[in-house]
C-alpha cells in the first residue's frame, strides 16, 4: 500500500466518522428551548437594575452549566457553539441580534421608564434565539455531511 492510499483511507475513516458523529447529534426542541431561554434571560439581564443583573447572570451560568452537564451524560459529549466553520456565520448574528435586543430593552427601560422592557426583551429574543439554535444544528449536520 502506498502512501496515497493510506492517507486516502485515513480520510475516508475521517470523513465517516463525521457522518456517525453527525447522526449522534440531534437535540430535541427542548434542548433548544432551553439555549433560547438562557439567551432570552440575558438579554432581559441587560435591561433588568444593576442588582437584579447579578442575580439573573448567577442563573443563566448555572443554566449553561445544567446544559453542558445534561448534554454530557445524554449525549457523550458537549458541542460548543463558538467554533470555527459555517456555524460561525450562524452564531455571531444571532449573539448580535440579542445583545441589540436586549440594549433595546435596556433603553426602553431607562430612558422610557419601561418597567416591562425586560420582559418584552425576553419574549423579542425567544424565538430569535430558537430559530438560531434550530439553524446553527442543521448548519453543523452539514458541516459533518449528514
Amino acid at each position: 500500500m502506498t502512501g496515497i492510499d493510506e492517507a486516502r483511507d485515513a480520510l475516508a475513516g475521517a470523513r465517516g466518522a463525521q457522518r456517525r458523529l453527525a447522526t449522534r447529534t440531534r437535540w430535541s426542541i427542548g434542548r433548544h428551548l432551553a439555549a433560547a431561554a438562557l439567551m432570552a434571560v440575558a438579554a432581559a439581564n441587560l435591561a433588568l437594575p444593576p442588582l437584579w443583573q447579578i442575580g439573573t447572570a448567577v442563573l443563566v451560568l448555572l443554566g449553561v452549566a445544567l446544559v453542558i452537564r445534561r448534554d454530557r451524560a445524554r449525549d457523550g459529549m458537549f458541542v460548543n457553539g463558538y467554533r470555527a466553520g459555517r456555524t460561525l456565520w450562524v452564531i455571531v448574528p444571532t449573539v448580535v441580534l440579542v445583545l441589540a435586543i436586549g440594549f433595546a430593552g435596556r433603553y426602553l427601560r431607562v430612558e422610557h421608564d419601561m418597567v416591562w422592557a425586560p420582559l418584552l426583551a425576553a419574549a423579542v429574543t425567544l424565538p430569535v434565539a430558537l430559530g438560531g439554535s434550530i439553524l446553527w444544528e442543521y448548519v453543523y449536520r452539514e458541516e459533518l455531511g449528514a
